[in-house]
């Protein structure tokens, strides 16, 4: 499955639609017609393109992958709460000027009855992007825009509360799972070749949105119990992921020069391992945890796994370029952009097992399938890309690692554990790890940036804040979501209540 050609249509959205008062608008001008009568099939490439990998450095690695202490900054000093409006726009830009844009395309040129699954597919996709964009910043604008309002210069929209999207996103993903028909793949009904997560299979796609909705409803637990334990127990009760054939993820394909981006933006010596890491890889079990190989390499300086102090002020920051572990061999590898793994499953039902949710399972059951399930991923990753086994985790190093005080459930605070695992797990994806922190503290290895910048000493980041531009050309919307509030790092989203 290889990732099409989506540089034309990206540049023809980001230069020539801005999303007005509605779609048909755009055949105003040549341009905005020749994007509208582009093929769907353009539009959702794009859509998974840019909502992912494309542009990962800037629209995730130094915000939440930082924020989640996976990696510490040796250059830019987002580990200290360093604001950068350049960098985290792109997420807002990606969100609103092609997710939302190409979905409304799609949907706007499609009907129930007539392509149920593209339209499934977009609205399953657009709703774990707007997840991703509303836990980063909060209140954002959302019901105008997936009704054909967007933001544009001189456009004025409103700003929605994150429980009323929370809410509709819900109904959004019931919408989706009641249109997919998986019996009729048909192309003009389908997305196939352009879908470069799941290739059109709607089985999958139907596990997916079902496990979204699983993690929305944990995500939102401590806040709205109720709606919580609701939508989680509808999700148990339908298919989820159950394997790791099941993983959702980009497809990378090296022979066209596409790989995970982790592996490029580390060629340029900007971030190595966090102490934060180091400490719960090389301290949580009896031995050390065999991921630790995986995901890091050894020291150039003194060939040992080490991690680098967070937030650290820029003059103690020379010569850890050397000292400090770079990425490992998992991602010099022809390795897929992971965007929902079986293990963070196993990891929620867990957790709905502790919340006494119906359906969850067993949670000791679950927690040990989950950790299995990410000594596999790795295990089944490498054996895909170099064609042997090399360096596998052995079913001992499995046993021992499971048989440990600090990660048997025998003992000690079950929802430490089992976040903590999901952390392990779900590495590099930053939002989810970061998000899990914010909602539960876990883990508590996490430590306050050493010297932050424009920011309280010894507290850890909330959210981040709006983008200037919005300050800029839509302030009263932005001011009226803010409330008495002032658009700061420290104030929690919705679902933070700790």
């Amino acid at each position: 499955m290889k990732i099409k050609n989506i540089i034309p249509i990206a540049l023809l959205l980001f230069a020539g639609v801005s999303c007005t008062d509605g779609f048909e608008e755009i055949n105003e001008n040549s341009v905005k017609s020749k994007v509208h009568e582009a093929p769907l099939e353009t539009f959702f490439t794009m859509m998974q393109n840019k909502g992912t990998m494309d542009n990962f450095q800037r629209k995730q690695h130094l915000f939440h992958n930082m924020y989640a202490q996976y990696f510490s900054d040796i250059k830019f000093d987002s580990d200290r709460y360093s604001y950068q409006d350049g960098w985290i726009n792109v997420l807002w830009r990606d969100c609103y000027l092609n997710i939302v844009n190409g979905s409304n395309v799609i949907l706007s040129k499609t009907e129930d009855n007539v392509q149920p699954n593209m339209r499934a597919q977009t609205i399953i996709f657009r709703t774990w992007m707007f997840m991703k964009t509303t836990d980063t910043f909060g209140d954002i604008p959302y019901f105008d825009p997936i009704n054909g309002k967007g933001l544009e210069l001189g456009y004025l929209v409103r700003y929605d509360k994150q429980k009323d999207i929370y809410y509709d996103m819900f109904a959004q993903l019931d919408k989706a799972i009641n249109l997919i028909d998986e019996d009729n793949i048909a192309p003009f009904n389908t997305f196939t070749d352009a879908d470069a997560m799941l290739n059109g299979d709607m089985s999958k796609w139907k596990k997916f949105a079902n496990s979204l909705r699983l993690r929305m409803a944990i995500q939102i637990s401590k806040v709205d119990p109720d709606k919580a334990k609701t939508e989680g127990e509808k999700s148990l009760a339908l298919p989820l992921l159950d394997s790791n054939a099941d993983n959702v993820s980009l497809k990378m394909d090296i022979k066209d020069n596409i790989k995970h981006k982790l592996k490029a933006i580390s060629n340029w010596n900007e971030f190595r391992m966090s102490s934060t890491i180091e400490n719960v890889l090389e301290k949580t079990a009896d031995a050390v945890d065999p991921r630790e190989r995986w995901y890091f390499s050894p020291s150039k300086k003194d060939g040992e796994y080490n991690g680098l102090p967070v937030g650290l002020a820029s003059d103690k920051e020379a010569g850890y370029k050397d000292l400090g572990s770079n990425i490992g061999p998992w991602f010099q590898l022809e390795k897929d952009y992971d965007i929902m793994r079986y293990s963070e499953i196993c990891f929620l039902k867990a957790e709905a097992g502790t919340l006494g949710w119906s359906g969850a399972g067993d949670i000791e059951t679950n927690y040990l399938d989950g950790i299995k399930a990410s000594f596999n991923h790795i295990n089944n990753t490498a054996t895909d890309a170099t064609k042997k086994k090399t360096n596998e985790i052995s079913e001992e190093e499995y046993d021992a690692y499971i048989a440990s005080q600090g990660v048997s459930l025998a003992s000690g605070d079950k929802q430490k554990k089992i976040i903590t695992q999901k952390w392990l797990a779900v590495f590099p994806d930053g939002h989810l790890a970061w998000a899990d922190f914010r909602r539960t503290g876990f883990p508590s290895e996490l430590t306050p940036p050493e010297d932050p910048i424009d920011f309280p000493q010894g507290q850890f980041i909330k959210r981040v804040r709006y983008v200037e531009n919005e300050h800029l050309l839509n302030g009263d919307n932005v001011q009226k979501a803010l409330g008495s509030k002032t658009d700061d790092l420290t104030t929690p989203v919705w679902w933070d209540v700790d």
